[in-house]
């Protein structure tokens, strides 16, 4: 799933560096492919609420980025663009808002998500993250001329980046009942994502949409990013 040099400068325009590390320590998702004691399922209530426009208030800015960039990489399904989202300071607090311009039916993409690939089949974990793998690469196909593609366009045309990829895996493997976070980093130089699974016996794995559960060879091509700030 890397990045053509030809598709490169569009999809670093759709992720504007603001795709993050997976582990967030203000949220405890996974740190590391060893973390197998760490949960992969993060609490959903305040980025539904953000979602539908109630105003998150934090300490300072940089929780208030942390929490940003944990709702772009692991919630947000339409796109992940990290500009227009209002920050207003105040004496002792920062406040987040959800910009009208920014909202999108969630329960629809995911609606048609199922709808395109079904449920996941298989009775291990491991089965139904190869059965995720067979679907997405059975019925969508990689194209870097779609990098900057809302979801809903991506599964319409079934074309699309990593970032579609690993967003339609997510749904449907949490939707099969395998924990699941998104990890950002790169690619032999190139931005990209991928999952973080937990299997049955608590074992954390990386997983690609493209090459299911990746072996110690294929991590060595991919770096975790730091932190990187969407909004200045």
């Amino acid at each position: 799933m890397k990045l053509t040099a030809k598709g490169r400068q569009n999809y670093l325009a759709v992720v504007v560096a603001a795709i993050v590390l997976a582990a967030l320590p203000c949220r405890g998702l996974l740190t590391s492919r060893a973390a197998a004691d760490s949960s992969a399922v993060h609490a959903e209530d305040p980025f539904v609420r953000f979602e539908n426009g109630e105003e998150q208030s934090f300490r300072n800015k940089e929780e208030a980025r942390r929490f940003l960039e944990e709702y772009l990489l692991q919630y947000r399904m339409r796109d992940i663009c990290t500009n227009r989202y209002p920050v207003v300071r105040y004496s002792d607090r920062v406040v987040l808002r959800f910009p009208d311009d920014r909202r999108y039916d969630r329960d629809a993409l995911i609606e048609t998500i199922w709808e395109r690939f079904g449920s996941l089949e298989g009775a291990s974990v491991p089965e139904r993250i190869a059965d995720m793998c067979y679907k997405l690469n059975e019925k969508m196909i990689y194209d870097t001329d779609f990098a900057g593609a809302p979801m809903d366009q991506s599964l319409e045309a079934g074309r699309g980046v990593c970032w579609h990829y690993v967003k339609i895996a997510a749904v449907l493997l949490q939707e099969s009942e395998v924990p699941t976070a998104v990890v950002h980093g790169l690619l032999e130089g190139d931005s990209h994502v991928w999952l973080r699974c937990r299997l049955e016996d608590g074992t954390v794995v990386d997983v690609d949409p493209e090459e299911g559960i990746l072996n110690d060879a294929q991590m060595k091509h991919l770096t975790v990013t730091p932190y990187i700030t969407p909004y200045r």
